[in-house]
């Protein structure tokens, strides 16, 4: 994965393992930003997790697919269409943020939940332009 990608990726990650969810808004599209309030956001990554463990740390990784590629399919992401702003001029890449919890915690729990994602390019700077929570596999 090239570094902006997971400058990108690590810098979003940070604040939503430290339930900074207004700053982590930052990271989004202007389309997702203007409909996905910072609580909506906490309640994203809430039923995400289900009764996973709190994330305490991430990793992530890219899937080649293109944008044509991504079909809604309603047992994986996406689950949704994506937005009509992501287009094949600003459409980056399809990622998920794999949130785990804090190992020595001895939860019994590998991973908390995923995030997953589509980045554009948004006036020259990488925004989420789709975002959907999945409870890890």
């Amino acid at each position: 994965m090239e570094k902006a990608f997971e400058d990108f990726a690590r810098q979003f990650a940070e604040r939503i393992v430290r339930g900074e969810y207004e700053s982590a808004r930052e990271f989004l599209a202007p389309w997702l930003r203007n409909a996905v309030s910072a609580e909506q956001l906490e309640t994203i990554v809430r039923e995400g997790r289900g009764e996973n463990p709190a994330p305490a740390r991430f990793d992530f990784d890219e899937n080649e697919s293109g944008l044509e590629d991504l079909q809604v399919d309603p047992s994986s992401p996406p689950t949704r269409p994506l937005p009509a702003e992501i287009t094949a001029q600003n459409y980056r890449l399809w990622m998920v943020i794999q949130f785990e919890p804090d190992p020595d915690a001895n939860t019994g729990y590998d991973t908390s939940f995923d995030l997953w994602m589509a980045v554009v390019d948004v006036d020259g700077a990488l925004k989420i332009g789709y975002l959907e929570a999945a409870n890890a596999d």
